[in-house]
């Protein structure tokens, strides 16, 4: 939210269009996934290098420079983080897709009244929650139930894929959302940023998946010792 907050709705997502190249180091390092194939590291560098294209276009990068970034920045580190440590957790824990969707937001809740106690979100909430009329209560909910079961979709789309494959799905689908920036919103790019943004995502679609390393895949298919050959 604080990233959209300062900067606007193309400069944000060409951040998290970039965070597929990084991604797919830490897939590499900590997830035993094969280096990208030289046509999947070509789109990995040019989804980076469309965004940097973009960036140079961004009349807010020229009037703030690098400070108008910084939570983009922060939630760049957030993004490969999670996706990264996502994917672990369901290769390695091999928690249910439920199981995950639930956990996720029981752990969330905690921070999120956290943070909006601090920011003072929360002054005239319990009012205004007693006050919602019936059709806004009966839309408040229905949202609930959706956002939950994007959060059952994307778990169990990010069990069936390398983490780096899924970064690039959530990339994809951007799109329809600079599309909706640019028919409703008056804070959007210039026509040379959106081509470079279109570019971006382009590039992002024309990654294939990497195999995980033969050591890798070697030992996830070997069974584990009986308990009496364990020295």
């Amino acid at each position: 939210v604080m990233a959209l907050r300062h900067s606007n709705v193309e400069t944000f997502i060409v951040f998290r269009a970039s965070t597929p190249l990084a991604v797919a180091l830490l897939d590499f390092i900590f997830l035993g996934r094969a280096a990208p194939a030289a046509p999947s590291m070509a789109a990995l560098l040019g989804t980076a290098g469309a965004a940097a294209a973009y960036v140079a276009t961004d009349a807010q990068f020229v009037v703030e420079g690098w400070a108008g970034y910084s939570w983009c920045l922060l939630y760049f580190g957030l993004i490969c983080f999670e996706m990264t440590f996502g994917k672990h957790l369901t290769s390695s824990l091999r928690v249910g897709v439920w199981e995950s969707v639930w956990l996720t937001n029981l752990l969330a809740l905690p921070m999120l009244w956290l943070l909006s106690y601090v920011r003072g979100d929360l002054d005239g909430f319990w009012a205004a929650a007693y006050g919602l009329p019936a059709s806004d209560a009966a839309i408040l909910a229905l949202s609930c139930v959706v956002a939950t079961l994007i959060g059952y979709a994307g778990w169990l789309c990010r069990g069936l894929v390398s983490a780096t494959s899924y970064t690039l799905i959530g990339v994809a689908n951007k799109l329809g959302t600079v599309l909706l920036a640019i028919c409703f919103l008056d804070k959007h790019a210039s026509r040379s940023g959106v081509a470079a943004l279109v570019a971006c995502i382009c590039c992002s679609s024309m990654y294939s998946q990497s195999p995980l390393r033969a050591d890798v895949a070697k030992a996830n298919a070997s069974p584990p010792p009986a308990a009496g050959e364990q020295a």
